[in-house]
């Protein structure tokens, strides 16, 4: 093209133009051996161009923009499009998130061809103007005004600088996880207006992203990142400045990943049935991993007591054994044991296990054992009690079956006594209960 630095709409319609040579390739069919054909069809018309973008014609009754903000079919594509703006006719112009090159472009164009949605795909190519007079007639005949527009209309920010990421553990919230980033803003905003920061997070070494902030709508340069992240282990992150151009949000360049790895006090420890001792034993508590460790070397300390007697402790030998021999137990006596876990953040002691007096604990499957909900250990976490108006207070759950509804899948499922299903006799109406009719 003899056109250079032409109003971003000239360009659009200029990139249209190879609309009619390819309208074969928009609709290349699924195989692999048509993509790859239309992708190098593609690479043949835009090798010589400088692209911007893509323009999307998308087919009548379709929205150019899913509901989560993304371009329509952009799954298709196999590389990160930004949406820029609408250019009528359903027609929609997109930017790269990122650096592409011509023959990952050409496979994009390929790609979106394939979608349903889509009725052509087109290069948005930037063209050049020369001052001439035959050039400004050909500005004026479509109805633009002739102007020059920087080299660096179209670009996003630059990269975001010294990003830094450390742990943000705290002396007031000692268990929760939390890491802080840090960063300097970027060299330049290439003309664009300043609107916020894109923060994303790897737990994979940084070799995938995930978006966790989509616009920190802030100018600050700090971000404490909790509630989403584990202790022990390492995350990733990059963080992008947010521009808008003309209307359109741009994203800048990523920063260079930086990384760090949260910790926190520990988990609390739990026994592994009562915590009830006599004589010399070894009680045992459940592994915990990295995360229930709070990323950091744990030490274990078991004590028992007993009334009138003198407290007895054991140690295991490393933070990976889950047991150690309590000797100088006094010989009848009852103790009852807590194990203490302790890192460089805190320290956290075991609840004192419930003893069950329900002589039909052991045939509530429901509640332990194989598929039930362990609740034994749950209540060595919790037993139900809250604090309101700092008083505590116990919470009771109750659960009422409330009968059945007949179905052909249960109808001949049930235990039956007498002809007639026995159970369900929290059902008032006798005939629903299946219960026989009270006198």
């Amino acid at each position: 093209m003899i056109y250079r630095n032409l109003s971003r709409n000239v360009a659009i319609i200029a990139g249209l133009a190879l609309v009619a040579t390819t309208a074969v390739i928009a609709t290349g069919t699924a195989n692999a051996a048509s993509r790859t054909s239309a992708a190098e069809a593609y690479l043949a018309q835009i090798q010589k161009v400088d692209v911007a973008g893509l323009v999307i014609k998308f087919r009548e009754g379709v929205n150019p923009l899913a509901p989560n903000g993304d371009v329509t079919a952009a799954n298709f594509a196999g590389i990160n499009l930004v949406p820029r703006a609408g250019l009528g006719l359903n027609m929609y112009s997109v930017s790269f998130a990122s650096p592409v090159t011509k023959p990952q472009i050409a496979t994009a164009m390929a790609n979106l061809a394939r979608s349903p949605k889509v009725e052509f795909v087109s290069p948005d190519q930037i063209i050049k103007l020369q001052p001439t007079a035959h050039v400004a007639a050909k500005t004026a005949s479509i109805g633009f005004t002739p102007r020059t527009v920087s080299s660096t209309w179209a670009k996003s920010a630059t990269a975001t600088r010294s990003l830094s990421v450390s742990d943000a553990w705290s002396v007031a919230n000692p268990k929760r996880a939390a890491l802080l980033l840090t960063w300097a803003k970027p060299a330049s905003l290439h003309g664009g207006t300043f609107v916020g920061y894109e923060i994303e997070q790897s737990s994979n070494n940084g070799r995938s992203f995930t978006k966790i902030v989509t616009n920190t709508k802030s100018a600050a340069r700090r971000y404490v990142v909790a509630g989403s992240i584990r202790a022990g282990v390492k995350y990733f992150y990059r963080v992008r400045a947010l521009t808008k151009v003309g209307g359109a949000l741009k994203r800048g360049l990523a920063s260079a990943k930086a990384s760090a790895t949260a910790t926190t006090a520990p988990q609390t420890p739990v026994f592994v049935g009562s915590d009830e001792v006599k004589n010399s034993v070894s009680p045992t508590w459940l592994p915990q991993n990295v995360t229930q460790r709070g990323g950091l070397p744990v030490t274990y300390t078991v004590t028992a007591s007993a009334s009138g007697q003198s407290d007895v402790t054991c140690q295991p030998a490393n933070s990976t054994t889950y047991s150690c021999a309590l000797t100088g137990l006094t010989e009848g006596k009852t103790y009852r044991a807590t194990v203490t876990a302790t890192n460089t953040r805190g320290s956290v002691t075991s609840l004192p296990t419930t003893t069950v007096t329900d002589p039909m604990f052991n045939h509530q499957w429901y509640l332990n054992g194989t598929y039930g909900i362990n609740v034994e250990n749950a209540w060595s976490f919790n037993k139900g009690i809250y604090v309101a108006n700092n008083q505590p207070k116990r919470v009771t759950v109750a659960v009422i079956d409330t009968g059945f509804t007949a179905h052909p899948d249960l109808d001949n499922q049930y235990i039956k006594e007498g002809g007639k299903v026995y159970g369900y006799d929290f059902v008032t109406n006798h005939v629903k209960s299946a219960n026989p009719k009270p006198t």
